[in-house]
């Protein structure tokens, strides 16, 4: 196996806001992390640090690839996906620092690394010896979508099986996925940087936290979601934008 550079640009890290690089090691964000302090408490819960719907992608004829990772503090779940099939779901446990998916399927490929709904810290990635390695120039429209633990799926059966994931991949869209379970209270701060993101499409699943956490009420509700779509629409006035209620929840 040979080591990719990862600061070459040859592998992105798709739905991600932000990736910080540190001494040895690089982490997504789904907020700017340099500016995590100004999404309190504590960027979300932690919940920006989490890499819901990111996927290190890059294109290959390599039949494996390896993964080397900071120790994780629990067990978690990486998928491998090759133009857009999920090909094998590993179970990493905590204190696990490698990891292969060695049955790639043949020739050239789109690969997609699901990257966990947990924070994930990649110390390095790579193929086989003799394989290429190029970007992929993503061209599939951008879908942004924003809500609760919903749409953050920390209990889905694998990171490309959340329901964004699915949907993006069974519509061919470039998925960015703002779920932040216990975190969707309809704050500007998220609101300013999905107009700032690129997107063709905006969906935001609005009210289970902002009911379950009492963070706004009748009188403020309202004007939170009008606040949210004014401010997304100042850079995305002419793209669809779905504003959904939660799934039914019978103890709420």
């Amino acid at each position: 196996m040979r080591a990719l550079d990862l600061s070459s640009g040859v592998v992105t890290w798709e739905g991600a806001v932000s990736v910080e690089q540190n001494d040895g090691w690089w982490q997504a964000w789904r907020v700017p992390y340099e500016e995590a302090d100004l999404f309190p408490p504590l960027a979300l819960n932690g919940k920006a640090a989490q890499s819901t719907g990111v996927r290190l992608t890059f294109t290959s004829d390599t039949d494996s690839v390896g993964i080397k990772m900071r120790e994780a503090e629990a067990d978690y779940k990486l998928d491998m996906v090759c133009d857009g099939e999920l090909i094998e779901t590993q179970v990493i446990k905590a204190k696990q620092t490698e990891a292969a998916f060695a049955c790639l399927p043949a020739g050239e490929k789109r690969v997609e690394v699901y990257l966990p709904q947990q924070a994930f810290r990649l110390a390095g990635l790579e193929i086989g010896d003799r394989a290429s390695a190029a970007k992929f120039e993503d061209q599939r429209p951008r879908w942004i979508t924003y809500g609760s633990s919903i749409s953050n799926c920390a209990t889905a059966a694998s990171p490309a099986q959340t329901w964004p994931a699915l949907v993006a991949r069974a519509k061919d869209l470039h998925l960015t996925c703002l779920g932040f379970g216990g975190n969707c209270h309809a704050e500007a701060m998220i609101a300013r940087m999905i107009r700032d993101l690129p997107a063709d499409f905006i969906s935001m699943k609005l009210g289970i936290n902002i009911y379950g956490g009492g963070s706004l009420g009748p009188r403020t509700f309202q004007a939170a979601a009008i606040g949210m779509v004014k401010i997304a629409r100042e850079r995305h006035s002419g793209i669809p934008l779905v504003l959904g209620s939660p799934i039914f929840s019978p103890a709420r």
